[in-house]
């Protein structure tokens, strides 16, 4: 025999109470979806005596504690929120799989939910006593049974098999075992709660002789009288008299309450697939141990069915019911893994990268594709990650959305529903009978990417050859990873766009204090210059300190120098487009650079044109302002004799820019650039190079690409070089002309 105090101790800490999988499998669906409410979460969980006390529980933990008494699982929920619940029902998923107490769950469910009800409904009658407090009160009222049980299996089942045909047999049995009976055990335990105190005395009361109750206050009478016409109900023992000795009601009302509590009940487990057959229910209490109105005679089994046969033809569905449950807990584990990649992502192509290979290894699904809407809103653009295997095909696709009858785009602008396009169907839009073909496969399945209300784009996924459709298991995995990627997407979408603005502000602050500076500054240079010409003719051919002042002038060019190069920020941008021929421009700047930009020994510079390189339409002076500055740069980084290279090549659409372009490559062999170099790479007066460096001269080519509509990008690792790739569209738009404010 344990200690009284030790037994309760070990029943806190146990906490591990296990629910009718049916109900568990409920309320995962409901957490599945996308915007659970607290209505349909309470809905569940207030049908169910081990989910109300599990969550009761909660509320009370040291984290969430209340300070003011509740009533209703509504209040509590809101109390703890939705994620908290989400949390509990995965834990207690993991608890079900490996859970086993020796008490039938049906029974027990039953037993509790029907009391619940009929005590709600003599509340109501009576008048003066909280409906919700007694509809609690009686759903709790044998829960203290369950935590023995749970606590103590081994234990339990040994009273279980000693007991014989009395309750009072089990309450002795328990009390000799644990030092108290399961009315005292769920009684101290729901004490320990935010909620009214009778709340407990009538989960301690209900198994006490009638004569002691009959002074007690409502909410005990009616717990009492509630549980003695479950038996009723259950048993065909005679649980009117009971009320109306404690509640004044008349026999023929308790029927009727009892008759409709069992009707709302029986609704209750059939929407909830629960399979169960009232005939072949005993009391709940282990083997046939039953009790009588007066709480301690033993009476016989009634059964209208063999309780052997029901088991045997509930055990089938219990069993798949359990399946459906160990399945969603190792979809959670799946899951977990897939969000652990989602928090390494640092950007766009990482989150695509990380859902491809995700639904590739959890689902086994075929090839992959985002589509996403461009900057207007007019056209949903195909997208994937760098290693897919479409990834250089993908940006082709296009779909307008106000006109294409793909089911992609109705999953983007209206529907909202994800679906299959299957290649059995002659329905299908020209656009996605060829983006089955695309992805290889007869079916797919696309899922749109939402972030509460808002549709950010549409995932669509290849199925394996021969397969028409997901299995529940593997859509509810595949909806939970959409879900997740959208809203790292829209994490990823507002980091950008948050830090284009700051680059965008903090150019025109640099703009504005460029014109101010430059103005303040070429003047007195100006002045300076002149007057050390004039100093140099006065002192004639000293040599001493001609050198002196050649010093002090090789200083003023290179403030000069800086100054015009501050001065690109707050210029107009190049507004004199023309066709311009790239391979020419490049040609006659590195026959100039190979003389003007390099001192001696000088690294070995070449040009590799591009064939059927056409002329574009862009700005010719731009254009060889962004290849002095990173010829220029490359020189000053590379070792003497290494090499530097510019090349061109015609390309079609890619990530770098959607329509044909024609890219400039500035390569070298150089040190190539630490981490910590390439993030900072276009920011102003951010250098690594010494002797006086502004660190402008990257700035500049970062501004004047953007200016005439281009892209630029760097490739760099420590010791094998830097890459500069510039693409340029072959017909650019005209920028805004005027200066930045």
């Amino acid at each position: 025999m344990v200690s009284k105090e030790t037994a309760f101790s070990q029943i806190k800490e146990s906490g591990n109470l296990t629910t009718l999988p049916e109900i568990l499998l409920k309320l995962l669906s409901i957490c599945e979806n996308e915007n659970p409410t607290v209505t349909e979460m309470a809905d569940i969980i207030s049908h169910d005596p081990v989910l109300c006390a599990r969550v009761l529980q909660l509320a009370n933990s040291a984290y969430y504690g209340f300070r003011d008494p509740y009533c209703t699982i509504d209040q509590v929920i809101g109390h703890l929120g939705i994620n908290a619940i989400k949390n509990l029902a995965v834990t207690m998923s993991i608890h079900q799989v490996r859970g086993n107490n020796h008490l039938d769950p049906a029974m027990f469910w039953y037993r509790s939910l029907l009391c619940a009800c009929i005590a709600e409904k003599l509340a109501r009658y009576e008048g003066n006593t909280s409906t919700d407090e007694a509809y609690l009160a009686g759903l709790l009222h044998n829960i203290g049974q369950l935590t023995l049980a749970t606590a103590f299996p081994a234990q339990f089942a040994a009273i279980a098999a000693n007991a014989k045909n009395s309750a009072a047999d089990l309450l002795i049995l328990e009390e000799q075992l644990f030092g108290m009976h399961h009315c005292e055990a769920g009684a101290r335990l729901v004490r320990d709660w935010n909620v009214n105190p009778l709340i407990a005395d009538a989960i301690l009361c209900h198994h006490l002789p009638l004569a002691k109750i009959e002074e007690a206050f409502p909410l005990v009478k009616i717990v009492y009288t509630a549980n003695a016409l479950t038996r009723n109900v259950i048993d065909s023992t005679s649980g009117y008299d009971i009320g109306t000795v404690l509640l004044k009601i008349g026999r023929q009302e308790l029927g009727k309450m009892s008759m409709e509590a069992k009707t709302e009940v029986d609704t209750i487990a059939l929407n909830m697939s629960i399979q169960l057959s009232i005939n072949s229910f005993k009391e709940n209490l282990p083997h046939n141990v039953q009790e009588n109105s007066n709480a301690g005679q033993a009476r016989p089994v009634v059964s209208g069915a063999n309780p052997s046969e029901n088991s045997n033809r509930e055990e089938p569905h219990r069993k798949s019911v359990q399946d459906k449950i160990a399945a969603r807990v190792t979809n959670f584990a799946l899951l977990s893994s897939f969000l652990e990649d989602l928090t390494e992502a640092d950007d766009i192509q990482a989150v695509l990268a990380a859902f491809e290979k995700s639904v590739n290894i959890l689902l086994g699904t075929g090839n992959t594709l985002f589509f996403f809407p461009d900057d207007s809103g007019v056209l949903l653009k195909g997208e994937t990650s760098s290693r897919n295997i479409l990834h250089n095909m993908c940006h082709s696709l296009t779909l307008p959305v106000n006109q294409s009858t793909s089911r992609i785009v109705q999953a983007f602008s209206r529907s909202g529903q994800s679906g299959y396009i299957s290649g059995k169907e002659g329905d299908n839009s020209l656009a996605d009978r060829q983006i089955l073909s695309l992805l290889r496969c007869e079916t797919a399945m696309y899922f749109p990417l939402t972030v509460k209300t808002q549709t950010i784009g549409v995932v669509v996924l290849g199925l394996p050859l021969h397969q028409d459709s997901l299995s529940e298991n593997d859509f509810q995995l595949a909806r939970s990873l959409t879900q997740q990627t959208a809203l790292a997407l829209q994490v990823e979408k507002i980091k950008e766009q948050r830090e284009k603005e700051i680059h965008s502000e903090r150019m025109e602050a640099i703009s504005v204090t460029a014109r101010k500076f430059a103005h303040e500054i070429n003047n007195p240079l100006g002045i300076i210059a002149n007057y050390l010409a004039a100093i140099k003719i006065k002192l004639g051919q000293d040599q001493n300190l001609q050198e002196d002042l050649d010093t002090v002038d090789e200083e003023i060019r290179r403030i000069s120098k800086m100054v015009s190069q501050m001065q690109m920020f707050s210029q107009a941008p190049f507004a004199d487009f023309e066709p311009v021929d790239i391979n020419q421009v490049a040609a006659d700047l590195i026959r100039i650079a190979k003389t003007s930009f390099f001192d001696y020994p000088q690294p070995n510079i070449s040009f590799e044109p591009g064939s059927d390189i056409p002329p574009i339409i862009t700005s010719k002076d731009a254009v060889k302002q962004i290849l002095i500055n990173l010829v220029k740069n490359a020189a000053e980084a590379v070792p003497p004799h290494e090499r530097i290279t510019v090349s061109t090549v015609k390309c079609s659409g890619t990530d770098t820019l959607d329509q044909h372009h024609i890219r400039i490559i500035v390569s070298d062999t150089g040190p190539g650039l630490s981490d910590v170099v390439k993030n900072n790479l276009f920011k102003p007066f951010v250098t690594t190079k010494q002797n006086g460096h502004s660190g402008l001269g990257l700035s500049v080519v970062h501004k004047t690409v953007n200016d005439i509509g281009g892209k630029i990008s760097c490739s760099s690792e420590p010791g094998h070089g830097t890459t500069f790739t510039i693409a340029l569209p072959l017909k650019a738009s005209k920028p805004l002309t005027g200066r930045i404010e």
